[in-house]
């Protein structure tokens, strides 16, 4: 169990550096970040379809058909990815949209502030 928290506790602490790293990295090179994320991401869906172990499921599923489960399950989690996104997305536009009315207000004030001294 020991073992299991120390996992945990790394994982944590690699997510906040990394996110940490990344928020710096888009700060400093917004472009070259963006760049480096895409690539990498495009490299990875290479390596995932063209290794051994994928191209032996591919000859399993050639030779003896492919199994129900499996795709039942590819399909579920599927839809799960895309349902997270979703509403992660859904989140962020609801948070930038606050952010934009609580600047819009911020303006507002300080313009209607600006107009009084001028009367005054």
């Amino acid at each position: 169990m020991l073992i299991f928290g120390g996992l945990v506790v790394g994982f944590l602490i690699g997510i906040f550096t990394f996110s940490r790293f990344l928020d710096f990295l888009f700060r400093k090179a917004k472009a070259g970040t963006y760049c480096a994320i895409v690539g990498l991401s495009i490299g990875s869906i290479i390596s995932m379809f063209c290794n051994g172990d994928t191209i032996g499921v591919y000859t399993s599923w050639a030779t003896g058909g492919f199994n129900l489960l499996d795709c039942l399950l590819g399909v579920g989690l599927f839809a799960i990815g895309v349902a997270g996104a979703y509403l992660l997305v859904r989140i962020q536009r609801k948070k930038d949209a606050e952010e934009s009315a609580e600047k819009e207000s911020a303006c507002e004030a300080t313009e209607k502030a600006n107009e009084t001294e001028r009367v005054d």
